[in-house]
């Protein structure tokens, strides 16, 4: 009798098996056959699909420039600059917008919305003298002077790798407020999506000096600095695992410092997929930033999953769960004997957000997951010596401010823009002086401009 159940166990087993095998044959062959049918089998995909950001620009024939900033500690960041469609040269004293993206993002995506509705490209049309930043790691911004993410030499990726919003808050911004006011010589209106609004808020509270001194407004879309209602799916099941295993420390231990890059997968791969279900595609955002994810242009995915994620450090999205964790807005803790040696105390220090004293506007989205009312108005409640405190909610989810059906609000911002923006002739005679450092290092920053 035991012999028989074995045997039927062992049978059940290997039946189990190939069955698992065949499934996953399947699934490989329908991957590999769907790659490579003709891109129009299950539909045309956008023209703009598989376009890098300057021929995207070009296609939509804006005339652009790429500029590399260099920052003081060796990142190279890529920041492209964009004007009026059909302009033939660029035109210097326009009042300038600088344009920061979210995490997991960059430049692209305010450019990846139907071009009526692009938030870069609504700008430019209106007179606006466009700058895109990009931040350290995305997929612009991955060169070092020194440094090489794809080395491999372990210690010298770990050392590239090893930043989060607190360095571009401190370093990255500054370095490119200081590149554009050296290029335009004009104050600079900073729109700031997400991770963008945070790194920001940690340059104002570090009260950078360059960053204080050439900075107009502030407008934050989906305001991030408290996260602690958090509805994101993916961030509460990451949540819940971590009772068990913490998997950015066990990524980090086996020596795993990027975390999802954009790669041939995320570009070709699912953007085709989401040509096909842009519903599912559509949804799946929806998990991870927006309650109710028909606000967004679901058939645009198949361009927009080819332009985003752009990658971070793993550094970065530890610093993002400890804030989750503590319900608190401070720098990255290390612990209580490395705290002693970065910070001179035990616990990471807070940001005081009573230190920005410039005009900030904040837009909250109703239907976000990551920047939810409640953090959002703890944040407004800190703002307690902002020089000027706009606060508008929207019908939106956390991506719609950028591929949002309904960009609407924009016209807000624009009112925001043509109020605070400054046109006479004294801001030039008062302007404050770049210091002998800060000549250096835009001296040593090193430029390539191409125009259409």
């Amino acid at each position: 009798m035991q012999i028989i159940k074995n045997y039927q166990s062992k049978n059940t087993q290997r039946r189990s098996f190939i069955v698992k095998k065949r499934f996953a044959a399947l699934l490989f062959g329908l991957m590999i056959s769907y790659l490579y049918l003709p891109r129009d089998f299950f539909g045309t995909l956008h023209q703009e699909t598989h376009m890098e950001f300057e021929d995207y620009v070009r296609y939509y024939k804006y005339p652009i420039q790429r500029h590399e900033v260099a920052t003081p500690d060796g990142y190279i960041l890529t920041v492209f600059r964009i004007q009026a469609k059909y302009q033939k040269e660029f035109k210097q004293g326009l009042p300038v917008v600088y344009l920061q993206h979210g995490l997991l993002d960059s430049s692209d995506s305010f450019i990846v919305n139907q071009e009526s509705k692009a938030p870069a490209f609504m700008l430019a049309n209106r007179g606006y003298d466009v700058w895109l930043g990009n931040f350290r790691g995305n997929k612009h911004s991955r060169s070092h002077v020194i440094l090489n993410p794809e080395s491999p030499n372990k210690e010298e990726v770990r050392r590239f790798w090893n930043f989060s919003f607190h360095e571009m808050g401190v370093i990255d911004i500054p370095s490119i407020f200081e590149y554009i006011h050296n290029f335009t010589d004009r104050k600079i209106n900073f729109i700031g999506h997400s991770q963008g609004s945070m790194s920001m808020f940690v340059a104002l509270t570090e009260e950078h000096p360059v960053v204080k001194a050439y900075i107009n407004q502030f407008i934050a879309l989906g305001p991030i600095a408290y996260i602690q209602h958090v509805t994101s799916i993916p961030l509460q099941l990451y949540n819940f695992a971590r009772q068990f295993i913490d998997l950015t420390q066990l990524l980090y231990k086996i020596e795993f410092y990027e975390f999802i890059p954009s790669t041939w997968f995320t570009t070709e791969v699912v953007s085709r997929f989401c040509n096909v279900f842009p519903l599912a595609c559509s949804y799946a955002y929806g998990l991870v930033g927006s309650i109710d994810p028909m606000l967004d242009q679901n058939d645009r995915y198949d361009v927009i999953s080819a332009h985003i994620p752009s990658g971070t450090s793993l550094k970065n999205m530890m610093h993002f769960h400890q804030l989750i964790s503590t319900y608190e807005f401070k720098r990255f803790d290390y612990g209580p004997e490395k705290n002693m040696k970065y910070y001179g105390q035990k616990t990471a220090p807070f940001y005081d957000l009573s230190k920005i004293n410039i005009p900030v506007a904040l837009f909250l989205g109703t239907e976000d997951r990551l920047a939810v009312k409640e953090d959002v108005l703890r944040l407004k409640r800190e703002l307690s010596n902002a020089s000027e405190l706009y606060f508008q909610e929207i019908h939106s989810g956390h991506t719609s401010f950028m591929w949002g059906k309904d960009m609407s609000y924009f016209e807000e911002v624009f009112n925001l823009l043509e109020t605070h923006d400054f046109h006479d002739l004294n801001y030039y005679t008062q302007s404050t002086k770049l210091t002998s450092a800060s000549q250096k290092n835009i001296t040593n920053s090193s430029l390539t401009i191409e125009n259409q």
